[in-house]
């Protein structure tokens, strides 16, 4: 039980007990800089304040991972070694609530000078001691260049293994800067280090002032307060006498239960855990022994009766006491306890009164300057009678007037004061501008326009006394003008986009009554929207439906006819789509010299351009050989006699669109045009083919012909064969060719250029023509013929003939044999005799050659 009540009291003792101040941790660090490279030790310190114990703290990273740190309670913080690896965040946590201020740990790499500050996490302040060390990676034994501002400064720097340190001690605010440092490596133009802004603030200055308790007398008890402008409110401040401590406590007032006998000069000062750690000595103040600095004042009015518009004067009257060296007096008048004027040495204060504003409770305060030594009066309650009654203002006959019509306004006021003959001036004000002088007047007449709807007031003016009626608001009916209708966006528009329609008058009273109208394609006259206000409206743009005129109308008033707008006609314009090619052309072609139509038709599309192509090629509108045609429209192609120079390919392409910047295009699948000659042409040349190869056959079975006919002859008229003895029968000698052809046969003699043609020849068997082959052996061959003949003589002459027929049905090739002797003999076999005759007259009747020259050979044998 002695424990905790012993705890208890020490808690009580604490300096966060006396001083009323919070609870807070700090995070320090040993070595003192942020900045270090890879893999060095940094311990970090967390420590309570104030100083509370026993406690737990534990150290945070970013991430939120804790590790608990080591207590050590006789130097009242706890703390934890790392290894930097990564630049990183720390924070320390203690009692399980309070969190500290966080430092960043910045962590390098590279071979460049790293420059630091100490002290570096905190604030540097005016006369602080500043440290700035310049640390290289592997050697700190060398010569570094100080840079101050980019500039390079001449300093004495001190080496040592943690580095070369630069130090400024009592810093100033002309030693703010950026700072580098250079020189870790020997070569030349080696890399600076990191830059360091050095900012000093100033260092804050203590203020000590005196409170005196004027009203005690005998006691003479002094109070002296030490205050510190700035952020920090955990100040632990020091009280000298005659620059002796006197006193430090967390307290900053310090009691003097007697004033002293002598003179002293009192001066205070505060002093933190934390930068910067301490402020600026208080300018000193000295008490000096005596009594009471100054008497209770009291205020006085200068007359009793007060009326509006009266300058009255208040006195404050006090007395000030030999023993104390005042310097000045402070009076300060206060009317209901509100502050009206402070004067320096004047005891009197004049007041312009008027009734509402100046009536209450006045009083005034005086101070000594120099101990600050205050004296308060009792307060006085001051009357004021009223100089003018309320003034009145009336609209007549009413506030509501129409644009035209005139507007009257009256206004009225009384004298209160007796025996009073100056006049009352009047002034009409509008919306707190006058509008009439003052005048004696106490009436304001004008028509009515726009310009004068408003609050109107009135005031009453009686020398210094000025007063002001309640506002009147005067409304003035302004017919609607001509509605605007603006439309933003492009008034050819396609389906999808969005047009924004606006409709609003310029003049008019409100309300104003605003309705939309659509006027179609078709005259009617559709109501879109109505609104109590400027009309706003989003068209969203559907179809080509919308294509028409659109206007608004405005109306405020049920006398007036409506106002109506402008007229702005929307086209909507829906893109080309489906575009087809429809002709009259067959699959076969065309014949020359028809017409052909081509039309180009749309699925959709709002007033389309149509454009034909042929081979790919642009057709102009007009065509200078006039051989085709467009429409009006331009979808509508007609060819009019359709020659080689049309055939080819034809499509149509449709365009539509808003403007050269948006445009819609369809095409049509291709036609293709081709005049139907490619067959005769064929049969035409097919047919000069096969006559040619006919005339040569002709040709050539000409030329076999006529020397067949030339060994036939040679055959027939030879006067050595001995046809009594041949096997074959005789043949007589063949008469002229008119009439051997006109016995034998029956076909139209030729001319001597013509041969017979396929048409002209014998009909009998359906004989076209025939081709005969006589050969004639001797003796040498006729080994060869025996077993045929059964016979052999050596002069004996034997024919080989071989013909065929061509007819209808085929042709037939035979082979002939006979044989001619000069001695007598023959076969025993008749019949065969007999068969190889008949043969050998049906060659000579088939055989046809040129008439003409069969004469003059048969002549000539």
């Amino acid at each position: 039980m002695i424990t905790m009540r012993l705890f208890f009291l020490c808690l009580l003792a604490t300096p966060a007990a006396v001083h009323g101040g919070t609870t807070e941790a700090l995070l320090t660090m040993q070595p003192t800089w942020t900045r270090f490279f890879s893999y060095e030790k940094v311990t970090l310190k967390c420590k309570i304040i104030p100083y509370k114990y026993p406690y737990h703290c534990k150290f945070c990273d970013e991430s939120g991972y804790c590790r608990d740190g080591e207590f050590w309670h006789y130097k009242d913080y706890c703390s934890i070694q790392i290894t930097t690896r990564y630049s990183e965040k720390f924070y320390c946590e203690v009692n399980g609530g309070i969190k500290s201020n966080t430092i960043n740990l910045i962590v390098t790499d590279n071979y460049s000078p790293l420059l630091t500050l100490e002290p570096e996490p905190t604030e540097i302040f005016e006369m602080d001691t500043v440290t700035m060390r310049c640390r290289c990676r592997y050697n700190n034994n060398v010569r570094l260049t100080w840079y101050k501002g980019g500039m390079e400064k001449h300093s004495n720097s001190s080496k040592s293994s943690a580095g070369v340190t630069y130090r400024i001690i009592s810093v100033s605010m002309s030693d703010s800067d950026i700072y580098t440092c250079r020189g870790c490596h020997s070569y030349y133009n080696s890399p600076k280090s990191n830059i360091i802004t050095l900012q000093v603030s100033e260092r804050p200055k203590a203020v000590l002032k005196i409170e005196v308790e004027c009203s005690d007398f005998k006691k003479k008890k002094v109070k002296l307060r030490c205050e510190i402008p700035g952020k920090y409110n955990d100040w632990e401040y020091e009280f000298n006498k005659n620059r002796n401590i006197i006193k430090t406590n967390w307290n900053n007032v310090f009691e003097i239960e007697h004033i002293p006998r002598y003179e002293y000069q009192y001066t205070c000062q505060g002093h933190l855990e934390r930068p910067p750690s301490y402020s600026k000595l208080s300018d000193p103040i000295t008490l000096t022994p005596g009594g009471e600095a100054i008497t209770e004042p009291i205020l006085e009015f200068s007359q009793n009766q007060v009326w509006e518009g009266d300058l009255v004067t208040l006195h404050c009257d006090t007395q000030v006491n030999r023993w104390y060296a005042v310097s000045s007096l402070r009076y300060t008048y206060y009317k209901d306890q509100e502050i009206l004027k402070t004067v320096l040495n004047e005891s009197t204060l004049e007041l312009r009164l008027t009734r509402f504003n100046d009536m209450g409770k006045y009083s005034c305060r005086v101070t000594n300057e120099g101990t600050e030594c205050t004296r308060s009066s009792n307060p006085v309650t001051l009357h004021v009678s009223e100089l003018i009654s309320s003034v009145i203002l009336q609209a007549d006959p009413t506030a509501f007037v129409r644009e035209g019509q005139p507007l009257i306004l009256t206004c009225s006021a009384n004298v209160m004061k007796p025996h009073f003959t100056e006049p009352l001036l009047y002034t009409f004000l509008k919306d707190g501008e006058p509008v009439k002088e003052s005048s004696s007047s106490a009436q304001y007449t004008t028509t009515a326009n726009e310009s004068h709807a408003g609050k109107y007031e009135c005031e009453g003016q009686l020398n210094t006394v000025t007063k002001r009626s309640l506002p009147v608001s005067v409304h003035v009916q302004i017919p609607v003008s001509t509605p605007v209708m603006v439309i933003s966006g492009n008034r050819t528009t396609s389906p999808g986009d969005s047009l924004h329609i606006s409709c609003q008058s310029s003049r008019g009273t409100d309300p104003i009554h605003y309705q939309l109208y659509f006027k179609n394609q078709q005259n009617n006259n559709i109501q879109l929207t109505e609104d109590s206000k400027p009309i706003s409206y989003k068209l969203k743009i559907t179809g080509e439906v919308q294509t028409g005129s659109y206007w608004c109308r405005a109306n405020n008033s049920e006398e007036d006819e409506p106002a109506l707008s402008n007229a702005i006609n929307i086209t909507v314009i829906v893109p080309v789509s489906g575009a087809s090619l429809i002709s009259n052309l067959s699959g076969t072609g065309v014949s020359k010299g028809v017409s052909v139509f081509l039309t180009c038709t749309l699925n959709a599309g709002t007033r389309p351009h149509f454009f034909w192509f042929h081979n790919g090629h642009e057709l102009p509108s007009i065509d200078p050989a006039k051989t085709y045609a467009l429409s009006e429209d331009g979808n509508y192609l007609t060819i009019y006699s359709v020659s080689e120079r049309h055939e080819g390919d034809y499509y149509c392409v449709a365009v539509n669109g808003h403007d050269d910047s948006e445009t819609y295009t369809s095409s049509s699948s291709i036609v293709q045009l081709r005049i139907a000659h490619s067959s005769s042409v064929a049969l035409i040349i097919t047919a000069i083919l096969i006559t040619f190869l006919l005339v040569i056959c002709i040709a050539f079975l000409a030329i076999r012909y006529r020397s067949y006919c030339s060994e036939w002859r040679k055959y027939v008229e030879k006067p050595k064969v001995n046809r009594q003895n041949s096997r074959l029968p005789a043949v007589p000698t063949a008469p002229p060719m008119d009439e051997w052809r006109e016995e034998n046969n029956p076909v139209p003699a030729a001319s001597s250029d013509d041969r017979f043609p396929i048409d002209d020849q014998p009909t009998g068997e359906g004989v076209v023509y025939s081709m005969v082959d006589i050969k004639k052996t001797t003796g040498a061959n006729w080994k060869e013929s025996k077993g045929r003949t059964g016979s052999a003589n050596s002069d004996s002459v034997e024919y080989y003939v071989t013909y065929a027929k061509v007819n209808v049905r085929g042709s037939v090739k035979k082979n002939v044999h006979a044989s001619e002797e000069e001695e007598e003999g023959g076969t025993d076999d008749e019949a065969e005799r007999q068969e190889e005759r008949k043969i050998l007259e049906d060659v000579r009747e088939n055989v046809y050659c040129n008439s003409e020259n069969l004469y003059e050979n048969f002549k000539m044998n």
